[in-house]
């Protein structure tokens, strides 16, 4: 099946220019050469996650809305306010899967909190209600990751960041068996590694929802 190679290719791009490059220390050397790094800021886990919430969309983090809800409020309420992060990241080759931060959104919103929290609840549920998703093209869209990856395709900054071939081969096996034990693509939370560098409050929304939401504004900045 054929994906959206430069979609993807964006997508890890900008991953990595917002929450990897910054965890690299300036290169001191006079070489113009693009430097091979091993990312420090990432798992595979983590670009993983990415590519499943720009196939899956969000369904997978309703399933009980009430916990939804309060966990909800209990991160919008620890997210300090910011202006130096993006509002929404996208996750989907076509555009139509984005993460919206909370920090940067609860910035925008200062005046009148409750309210921002409950129209970003009500987005998150309608975007959990619209079935996306295909196995084929998600394993796809991984075997792209891994090509792309292996032959160095991820500059940021002068700086090629490149998992090691055999890790990414090691990874996508695994998953590959934990998908025919459990019968459908597991969901994977971030790692460790990436919640001690980058500390991430978001939720998964559906563009087409947000564009017909009252937030819908927050697309246009």
């Amino acid at each position: 099946m054929s994906v959206n190679k430069e979609g993807i290719r964006e997508i890890i791009i900008q991953q990595y220019l917002l929450h990897e490059f910054e965890h690299h220390p300036p290169s001191t050397s006079q070489e113009t050469k693009p430097k091979k790094v091993i990312p420090r800021a990432h798992t595979l886990m983590d670009i993983y996650k990415c590519l499943h919430q720009g196939e899956f969309g969000l369904g997978h983090s309703i399933d009980n809305p009430a916990n939804f809800k309060d966990q909800l409020a209990h991160e919008f309420s620890r997210a300090k306010p910011t202006a130096t992060e993006p509002t929404l990241e996208n996750v989907a080759p076509d555009g139509s899967v984005l993460r919206l931060n909370l920090r940067p959104y609860r910035n925008l919103f200062k005046d009148n909190e409750i309210k921002a929290r409950n129209l970003l609840q009500q987005v998150c549920f309608d975007s959990a209600r619209i079935e996306k998703g295909d196995r084929e093209r998600f394993f796809a869209t991984l075997a792209a990751f891994r090509e792309m990856n292996n032959m160095g395709e991820f500059n940021v900054g002068g700086m090629i960041y490149v998992f090691p071939q055999g890790v990414v081969d090691h990874f996508l096996r695994e998953i590959m068996d934990l998908t025919r034990r459990l019968g459908s693509v597991p969901v994977l939370s971030h790692s460790p590694v990436y919640r001690q560098f980058n500390a991430p409050t978001y939720r998964v929304v559906d563009r087409v929802v947000l564009k017909g939401s009252p937030l819908s504004s927050i697309l246009r900045q």
